[in-house]
């Protein structure tokens, strides 16, 4: 589970290098928190960032306030069993939360 709420995030910048990082000739990534990782592990890590972020952004867009949005997030049967997930998730929601907020634009 990522750690904390993203604070000085980039999102981006983190999609960028997840891909960068799928194509390296690398078996071991050592990730800064928690255990190391795979590349199936940061696969997995993109597909979650990349699912927070249009979640959040269809909540935000919705007109809902953080009140109701952190409530919504839906999390997969996978992300729930990731270590840390009972205590980051809605720190992972309120970093995602802020990026959309700050970033995003209407829907044209």
């Amino acid at each position: 589970m990522p750690y904390n709420d993203f604070l000085d995030f980039y999102y981006p910048g983190w999609i960028e290098t997840l891909d960068w990082v799928a194509k390296q000739d690398v078996n071991i990534i050592d990730v800064g928190h928690y255990t190391p990782a795979t590349k199936a592990d940061e696969a997995a890590l993109r597909v979650y960032l990349v699912d927070l972020h249009q979640q959040v952004l269809d909540l935000v867009r919705a007109g809902q306030s953080w009140d109701e949005l952190y409530r919504n997030v839906k999390f997969s049967e996978e992300v729930q069993h990731w270590t840390g997930f009972s205590s980051m998730k809605t720190l992972n929601v309120l970093g995602m939360y802020r990026w959309v907020s700050n970033h995003r634009r209407g829907e044209w």
